[in-house]
């Protein structure tokens, strides 16, 4: 996506960052593209790979530029500095032209700034509310350790400021990549890092927009690598999310099934349970009712049995006494 450098009149020169496509309208439309699971990664992004996933809704928020940030009609501009605050080249130089002499005298206010720090003008004559200057290392001049935490103290610092300030859209440039030096693919992943990992962090909220602007072809390549790995594309996520919907559903269904079916099989053993029941108290009624036949039969007999005995007892007695048996009687009588 590029965009003409010429200098036309500041009104016609505008360029509304608003309307500005974001991430996902720049992969939808093919300017950015998916990073490709086969390409060879050096360690630093392969680790980045992982550590971040897509979201729509922070790259919602981020927009990639081609073009003159001079230009911009946005809350703030994030110029790399050098110490003085001065002036220098570069883009440093360009905001200084475009935004008149008056940002010269507040900057001579400003005492300087650190490295790694950031402070804040208004934007005079740029289209641009406010200027946010800031100082990035000169590669060169410390270790690479070093060199990295300061830039990424340059996003930081510049996003804070911009957030005491109410701004809350902010653009920036490719900060140190100049003549200080900064490697550009590293220097963008540190941009593209810092920036989403303040998005999604407490403050992250008060910032609405994040344009990154390059212009040179080796700044370009640079930030589009290292969207494709920090700001990855949703692609297939609402399917993805379709499809364990799906397959919720369908666990959840099959869950009352089982359920209902468990039901069932329980009311069935229920059932079961009481006929077994029924039978076995029926069974336990007709072997009672069998035993107390059995008892009465026996009490029939026992009964008929001592009528007989009482029946044949007299009889006995009477013949003993027909036949003369001495007792007691007859014995006195003797």
């Amino acid at each position: 996506m590029f965009h003409s450098m010429g200098r036309p009149t500041r009104a016609a020169s505008r360029i509304w960052a608003s309307q500005l496509p974001t991430l996902p309208a720049l992969y939808r439309d093919g300017t950015l593209s998916a990073l490709d699971p086969n390409t060879d990664l050096p360690p630093v992004y392969a680790a980045l790979v992982e550590r971040f996933t897509p979201s729509n809704a922070i790259n919602g928020r981020v927009s990639l530029y081609r073009g003159d940030m001079t230009k911009l009609e946005i809350d703030s501009v994030v110029n790399a500095a050098n110490r003085s605050l001065l002036g220098g080249g570069g883009i440093d130089g360009a905001i200084h032209r475009a935004a008149g002499f008056d940002l010269l005298k507040e900057c001579r206010t400003l005492g300087g700034c650190a490295t790694g720090d950031a402070k804040i003008t208004a934007g005079y004559n740029l289209p641009a509310r406010h200027i946010i200057h800031t100082v990035g290392p000169v590669y060169y001049e410390v270790d690479k350790v070093e060199a990295e935490e300061l830039l990424s103290s340059c996003y930081r610092s510049s996003l804070r400021v911009a957030v005491e300030n109410a701004c809350r859209s902010i653009a920036f440039c490719a900060i140190s990549t100049g003549i200080y030096g900064f490697p550009s693919k590293a220097a963008a992943r540190i941009a593209a890092t810092t920036v989403r990992d303040f998005l999604a962090g407490p403050g992250g909220g008060k910032i609405d927009q994040v344009v990154f602007v390059t212009f040179e072809e080796k700044d370009v390549r640079a930030y589009e690598t290292a969207i494709a790995v920090v700001f990855p594309p949703v692609e297939g996520k609402p399917e993805a999310v379709a499809s364990t919907k799906e397959t919720t559903d369908e666990t959840a269904a099959t869950n009352v099934n089982e359920a209902k079916e468990e039901g069932e099989l329980k009311a069935n053993a229920n059932d079961k349970e009481s006929d077994i029941t029924a039978e076995i108290e029926k069974a336990a009624g007709k072997d009672a009712k069998t035993e107390g036949a059995v008892a009465n039969e026996v009490t029939e007999q026992g009964d008929k049995k001592n009528e007989t005995d009482a029946a044949t007892k007299p009889s006995e007695v009477k013949t003993d006494t027909e036949s003369g048996a001495a007792g007691p009687e007859n014995a006195t009588k003797a």
